[in-house]
C-alpha cells in the first residue's frame, strides 16, 4: 500500500481503534490480507498495543488516557501503583521494583491491571483458553512474559505520545524468527528516541517517574504539568477483567 493510501486508511481506522471496535473490524479485514509493508504493520500494530494500554488504564483505575503529554502522570500513578503491589507470595516479587513509602491506594486497579495482562498474554501463547480463572490461579501463571507485554505496551505509548505531538515514524530496530520489533521513533529533526530502557529501569531498579523522562526528552516543564490526580479521577467502579479481550 503507497503511503498516501495508508494515511487515509489509517485516519479511517482511528476512530474505530479509539471507539473499540478494532476486534470487529480485523475479523472482517485481517491484517495478513491488508497489502501493508513492514513499516506500515508496525505503525499500526504499535498503535493498537498503545491504545489498547489506555483503554486498560481507564478501565480499571478509572481515569482517561489520551496521547498528550498531561496524561502521562496518569501513567505514573498505574506505573507507581504496580511498583507498590504487596507481591510476596507470588513469584512476581523479584520483577518490580518497589520502595516502602510507594503508594498504595492504587492496589486494587493495579492486580486487575496485571490480571488482564496476563488473559491477554495466555491468550496470545495460547497457554490457556480458560475464562474462568480465580485470581490466585492467574497469578499463578503471571511471569516474565506478561511484565515484558506490559513494558512493551508503555514503550509503545511513549512513542505513540510522542508522535501524536511531534510527528515524525516508527523505527524497527530488529526482525527475529519473523517478529518484528518497534522499539522507538524517529523524530522529523532526525534524532531517535526509544523509552524502552526508561520503562524497563522503572520497573526494575528506579523509580523516577517516565513523565519526567518524557518532559526531559521532549523539552517540557515537569513542574508545569497539572498536579497529579488533581480532579474528580477514582478508581473506575466495575473492575471485572473478563471482558477486556
Amino acid at each position: 500500500m503507497n503511503q498516501k493510501d495508508f494515511d487515509q486508511f489509517f485516519s479511517i481506522l482511528k476512530p474505530i481503534v479509539d471507539s473499540g471496535r478494532s476486534d470487529d473490524f480485523f475479523k472482517r479485514h485481517p491484517l495478513e490480507e491488508l497489502d501493508l509493508s513492514q513499516d506500515q504493520a508496525v505503525r499500526l500494530l504499535k498503535y493498537l498495543n498503545a491504545h489498547k494500554l489506555a483503554s486498560l488504564c481507564a478501565k480499571c483505575f478509572g481515569f482517561p488516557m489520551d496521547y498528550t503529554p498531561e496524561s502521562l502522570l496518569y501513567l505514573d500513578v498505574a506505573v507507581s501503583s504496580l511498583c507498590a503491589l504487596d507481591l510476596d507470595d507470588t513469584q512476581l516479587t523479584r520483577l518490580l521494583y518497589r520502595e516502602p513509602d510507594m503508594p498504595r491506594d492504587w492496589a486494587d486497579p493495579a492486580l486487575q491491571l496485571l490480571l488482564a495482562y496476563t488473559i491477554k498474554t495466555r491468550r496470545q501463547t495460547r497457554k490457556t483458553d480458560r475464562e474462568d480463572l480465580d485470581p490466585a490461579q492467574l497469578f499463578s501463571q503471571t511471569d516474565d512474559s506478561v511484565i515484558a507485554e506490559l513494558i512493551a505496551d508503555i514503550n509503545a505509548y511513549l512513542c505513540e505520545t510522542f508522535l501524536n505531538c511531534y510527528g515524525g515514524g516508527w523505527v524497527c530496530d530488529a526482525v527475529k524468527d519473523g517478529h518484528v520489533d518497534a522499539l522507538g521513533v524517529q523524530a522529523k529533526n532526525g534524532d531517535y528516541l526509544s523509552f524502552i530502557d526508561a520503562v524497563y529501569r522503572r520497573f526494575y531498579e528506579d523509580p523516577t517517574p517516565l513523565a519526567y523522562l518524557f518532559c526531559a526528552v521532549c523539552g517540557l516543564d515537569y513542574a508545569a504539568l497539572p498536579a497529579m490526580l488533581s480532579g474528580d479521577a477514582g478508581p473506575a467502579e466495575s473492575n471485572d477483567v473478563s471482558e477486556t479481550f
